[in-house]
């Protein structure tokens, strides 16, 4: 803290104490916007020198006097355990201290990671691999599908009629006021066209460039954590489970994180080994996840499976949406008490909320419960949901013979906020200028984390399916840009990301186990084939404020599906879009 006029300084922990005793207002005034000195304004990060330099700690960087170092090998089918191990098989390695049990695995720790590893290796182990081990991703289709048409759906959204779409289902509500008063009783319209499809998004990968560490320290009752966590708290309260002590006496401080995306807000796996192996062997101990093991023991993005079907009269007008959704939990590992044995809320983000002219809506969800570990990603349920609703407008828009942009101005003329964002879009892309020869564009516009965003892709496609992405334009509007520079980092991240959701990554599973190991099979976008990138920010001054960390993907991956659509006449709607033979050129 410095005082301007004295230039006296101190630290913030020592002006703590004395703060703490301030009773602050019951209402304190804000600053006008107009006396802002920080806010609004791109600001030095701090870390970039650190990072530019080697300065930088990161989780595989901390260290303490002592430490060792600790390899796993988890059974490589979801749910199993280890059977037994052969000690004498490793006899004679250097370094090694000790070969300890871990949930569902095993530890070698060592005086350094690579003895360590090296002993793992040659360690001979055997694995129970239990009731999983005939899971592969053709059972689990086979069990999304058997969910699609089966008649046990959570009735979880309705606005208008729900019934105004047939359903061969019961009416099963989320609670007593999911279906509005009167509602029910709406005058049912007739539809002359019924439309109806189904989209697909794949299992992911958080695929972080820095494997799963932690480090522990354990004395007594006291336990030290060093981690590239997102969950500090999370580690706090799974480790004080386990060692049955008082959250107090657990302390977790947080290193810079090499990726995080969500899968290193749980703790249970790699913060709680390192705090077991560091009882076990009386010193601090580093646990390193090897890059095969991060990608076949991860917590997936769950795949979901949508059937979306629309009621247009006679007038061409969009009168109902019913859209059923099968996914997997989310938020089973992060927020458990979210999570009931048929509802997810985090699932069906992006579907419960919508800015379209709708007047009769209804949402149906199916919780499928599944072998496969599943939690969060970078998008939560907005980016799968959202690919499957902005694809399906626009094939509501091509099935009207209708400009998708204006298709979707139409549906938005309540948003002013929403037009503010699809119509720079649109302005800033040139969407109604003709595309040069060759290329084809297509749209996509959502509200997802209170941030209003839309994206404008042009692309050609190559007589092989390779795809050139000439320009992304992105417009969003999270209400204040608190620092320009960050929020447009923030989104070109997003994009680049997104490209390797549509086109690249998937996980698949055979034999109950991961079958994707590291990057050579788990694809991701290089750097040739990051496109020219156009990011437009709005500051609306709308409250409460949107969030742009996670933001950057949801309409991109839309907007792409919408663009090869242009450029093929043929709608894909199952992602990634290398199963259909498409590359990036």
């Amino acid at each position: 803290m410095l005082h301007k006029n004295s230039r006296r300084s101190a630290r913030f922990g020592d002006l703590v104490e004395a703060a703490a005793k301030i009773v602050p207002p019951a209402q304190p005034a804000l600053k006008h916007e107009k006396d802002w000195s920080l806010l609004g304004k791109s600001l030095g990060r701090v870390e970039n020198p650190g990072k530019i330099d080697g300065s930088a700690i990161f989780g595989l960087d901390f260290t303490l006097p002592g430490l060792v170092h600790a390899a796993v090998k988890q059974c490589p089918v979801f749910g199993g355990d280890v059977a037994g191990f052969d000690r004498s098989s490793i006899a004679g390695f250097p370094g090694i201290i000790e070969v300890v049990r871990i949930p569902n695995g095993i530890a070698v720790v060592g005086e350094t990671y690579w003895q360590a590893k090296a002993a793992l290796d040659a360690l001979h182990v055997t694995f129970n691999e239990g009731p999983s081990a005939g899971v592969s991703t053709d059972t689990l289709r086979e069990d999304y599908r058997r969910a699609m048409e089966g008649n046990e759906w959570l009735l979880v959204h309705v606005e208008g009629n729900p019934d105004a779409l047939d359903h061969d289902y019961p009416n099963v509500p989320l609670d007593k006021t999911t279906i509005p008063a009167g509602g029910a009783n709406t005058a049912r319209e007739t539809y002359p066209t019924i439309y109806s499809q189904e989209y697909e998004s794949q299992f992911l990968a958080h695929a972080t460039m820095e494997p799963m560490n932690c480090t522990a320290r354990v004395a007594g009752d006291s336990v030290e954590i060093w981690a590239p966590t997102q969950g500090q708290e999370i580690t706090r309260l799974t480790l004080a489970a386990a060692f049955k002590l008082p959250k107090e006496n657990i302390q977790v401080s947080r290193t810079l994180l090499g990726g995080g995306f969500g899968r290193r807000l749980v703790a249970f796996d790699f913060a709680l080994q390192s705090a077991l192996l560091s009882k076990a062997v009386r010193r601090p101990v580093k646990v390193v996840w090897s890059r095969e093991e991060d990608m076949q023991h991860d917590i997936y993005r769950p795949a979901t499976l949508h059937r979306v079907t629309a009621g247009i009269n006679e007038f061409g007008r969009l009168r109902a949406i019913s859209h059923r959704l099968v996914s997997p939990s989310v938020l089973q590992y992060v927020y458990a008490p979210a999570v009931t044995d048929v509802y997810d809320p985090t699932c069906l983000e992006g579907l419960l909320e919508t800015h379209y002219e709708i007047p009769n809506i209804r949402v149906d969800f199916k919780l499928l419960h599944v072998a496969v570990p599943t939690s969060v990603l970078r998008t939560t349920g907005f980016g799968p949901n959202i690919f499957a609703l902005e694809s399906f407008v626009d094939e509501l828009a091509s099935h009207k013979g209708s400009n998708p942009y204006q298709y979707r101005r139409d549906l938005l003329t309540k948003s002013p906020r929403s037009l503010a964002v699809l119509d720079l879009a649109a302005a800033k892309s040139n969407w109604e200028m003709p595309a040069p020869k060759g290329h084809y564009r297509g749209i996509a516009y959502a509200e997802a984390f209170g941030t209003h965003i839309a994206h404008v892709v042009e692309l050609s496609v190559s007589k092989d399916r390779q795809v050139k992405i000439h320009k992304v334009v992105c417009v969003a509007d999270p209400g204040t840009v608190l620092d320009p520079d960050i929020t447009t980092n923030s989104l070109e991240g997003g994009i680049a990301w997104g490209l390797s959701c549509a086109f690249k990554s998937e996980i698949t599973f055979d034999r109950g186990r991961t079958v994707e190991s590291n990057y050579h099979d788990y694809s991701i976008i290089r750097l040739p084939e990051m496109p020219a990138v156009e990011v437009y920010l709005i500051n609306s001054g709308a409250r409460p404020l949107g969030g742009v960390g996670e933001v950057g993907p949801v309409t991109l991956l839309p907007a792409i599906a919408n663009a090869i659509f242009a450029a093929t006449e043929t709608r894909f709607r199952s992602l990634p879009l290398s199963k259909h033979g498409f590359s990036l050129a």
